[in-house]
């Protein structure tokens, strides 16, 4: 299945879930207007939430990617930079 089709199938579903998150961070307790989504916002929104991602991943829409790894040890150059000059 293809990420369009997911959101194809799922569609309800999907805007139920955001709506609600939407909602809980609204300020006022009304629930506030939001314009009609389309699916490439329905598509940001599982490439970016944590619960819809590995929902998708789980259906196999999302492959598990190598992504590329940062060393958090390794201070930047500027901070070098800073400790050999003091």
């Amino acid at each position: 299945m293809r990420m369009r089709e997911f959101i194809k199938q799922h569609r309800n579903e999907i805007d139920t879930y955001i709506l609600s998150v939407r909602n809980r961070h609204a300020k006022d307790k009304e629930i506030p207007f939001y314009p009609k989504m389309n699916d490439e916002e329905r598509r940001e929104w599982i490439l970016s939430d944590e619960l819809l991602y590995r929902w998708a991943r789980g259906e196999g829409i999302i492959r598990s990617t190598k992504s590329t790894s940062i060393n958090l040890e390794q201070p930047y150059s500027s901070e070098k930079e800073t400790k050999h000059n003091s």
